[in-house]
């Protein structure tokens, strides 16, 4: 999730208007990928999308994530990872997990998604 939010913060548009929605969640976003919490990350999704602009903002930076990882390689070498600022990598790691991610994000914010945490059904990212 850390990763994920990392690339996330990233491909939120700028806005020249400091304190603006996009300075907020993307300054959210980037304190929640320090790669320091342990189980619960901060990221502030519900309260970002529950503002039309916010969601706007949300799922935009969602949509062109998406776009750039299902063009990246298979795996994302943990050196480059490592540059990122977001905790330490060992091992590479698997595109496909932030594509499931990101996807399972797009169903969340879209009421897609009926069941909650008790649920283990499906664990993303572990297809």
């Amino acid at each position: 999730m850390e990763l994920w939010l990392r690339f996330g913060a990233l491909h939120i548009e700028d806005s020249s208007v400091d304190g603006s929605e996009e300075h907020k969640i993307r300054d959210q976003w980037l304190i929640a990928s320090r790669g320091c919490f342990n189980g619960c990350v901060p990221d502030g999704i519900d309260e970002a999308v529950s503002t039309d602009i916010g969601r706007k903002i949300v799922t935009d930076a969602i949509y062109s994530l998406l776009a750039e990882l299902k063009k990246a390689p298979d795996k994302l070498d943990r050196n480059v990872l490592n540059l990122m600022g977001c905790g330490e990598w060992i091992a590479d790691f698997e595109t496909y997990r932030l594509i499931e991610l990101s996807e399972a994000i797009l169903d969340l914010i879209d009421g897609k998604v009926g069941s909650g945490p008790e649920d283990t059904s499906f664990m993303l990212g572990c297809r």
